[in-house]
């Protein structure tokens, strides 16, 4: 897959952002849009979902860079529809229909059926979807000391999904950080980085921090947050996960429609994605991932939110036993003729 294949369609290309954009999703969009219009394409930028934006780094974000993002509830009719920073058929993103549907991602593939019609382009090695568009971009031999803003975008992507760069670790990102250091904008990078929090958001941190739940035997940590934006929820369980033998952090929050849940993981044999994914129909990256639970499922159960979780949580430890390779003793002589069971799976983690 290549950004030019997206100039072969004679109607309107879609860029599309998950629910809730975040400032990987929003710049990646942002830099295919301007490829896009610099070729003479028809395009532009939508998301949808249960809220619009309105956190102040990214309506900053969209002003300092005049990013011509639109909200939007139906979209009929559409020829040629990309999504980037997550896939056809999630949770995380309303599902239009298409006669040409692209993905590109940076996030675990979903596991979601595949139609017949999705190109998709995934990395889940990489930090960031920017970084998955800055190469797209390179290999179509874009301009980036020309388009500031776009540079300016794609950094700040990376920069926001990546821990403020401390989670960098694959050569690519490497790369796009070298390759844009000097072409972004650092005034607004500057501008961005300290308008992540409003005051009120302040006072439900500080809330959750206050209160949480804590299972010392399997290293859980549960925290409960009011409705707010969830990359406030990230932030209190980047902040959780400081504690001591907190390995595993989820905070959530409630609302008519159900929780809303944030992973986070330390624990070797815990899987960010593949835990939200059991607790919560999410999923992710190996250290962080998030997931959504309807309110009729914890209904149906008879539990309140914090004891439903914490039975999913329980049921998801009780699944698995884990093995220590360095000091577990394989007798094959004994296993040699056992019959092999569908149900068995045995997971090396290093």
């Amino acid at each position: 897959m290549r950004l030019k294949d997206l100039t072969k369609h004679e109607g309107s290309v879609e860029i599309q952002c998950h629910n809730i954009p975040d400032a990987d999703t929003i710049a990646s969009a942002f830099a295919v849009y301007k490829y896009l219009k610099n070729s003479n394409h028809d395009t532009r930028i939508i998301y949808s979902g249960e809220q619009k934006i309105t956190k102040p780094n990214l309506r900053l974000m969209i002003d300092r860079l005049s990013i011509p993002i639109e909200y939007v509830e139906d979209m009929p009719n559409i020829d040629t529809l990309l999504l980037v920073d997550c896939q056809y058929g999630g949770t995380n993103v309303k599902r239009f229909s298409a006669d040409n549907i692209y993905v590109i991602d940076h996030h675990i593939e979903s596991r979601q059926p595949v139609l017949p019609n999705i190109i998709s382009l995934i990395n889940n090695q990489l930090g960031s979807c920017s970084t998955i568009i800055w190469n797209m971009l390179n290999e179509e031999q874009f301009n980036f000391a020309a388009h500031p803003d776009v540079s300016t975008a794609l950094y700040y992507g990376l920069f926001t999904d990546t821990s403020s760069l401390t989670e960098v670790s694959h050569p690519l990102d490497r790369d796009m950080l070298d390759d844009l250091n000097l072409k972004s904008d650092k005034f607004i990078i500057n501008e961005l980085k300290h308008n992540n929090v409003t005051p009120s958001e302040m006072k439900i941190i500080g809330a959750a921090i206050s209160t949480y739940l804590h299972n010392p035997d399997t290293r859980y940590t549960i925290l409960r947050a009011d409705e707010c934006d969830p990359t406030i929820l990230a932030i209190i369980g980047d902040m959780a996960m400081q504690m001591q033998d907190s390995g595993v952090c989820i905070v959530y929050n409630s609302s008519t429609s159900g929780l809303r849940v944030s992973v986070r993981s330390s624990l070797r044999d815990v899987n960010a994605g593949e835990f939200a994914e059991f607790i919560a129909n999410g999923g992710g990256h190996v250290q962080k991932a998030g997931g959504f639970i309807s309110a009729d499922t914890v209904l149906e159960s008879g539990l309140s939110a914090s004891e439903y979780l914490e039975k999913r949580i329980q049921e998801y430890f009780d699944a698995y036993d884990v093995i220590d390779a360095k000091k577990y003793n394989l007798d094959l002589l004994q296993n040699k003729y056992k019959k092999k069971e569908n149900t068995s799976w045995l997971y090396a983690v290093n």
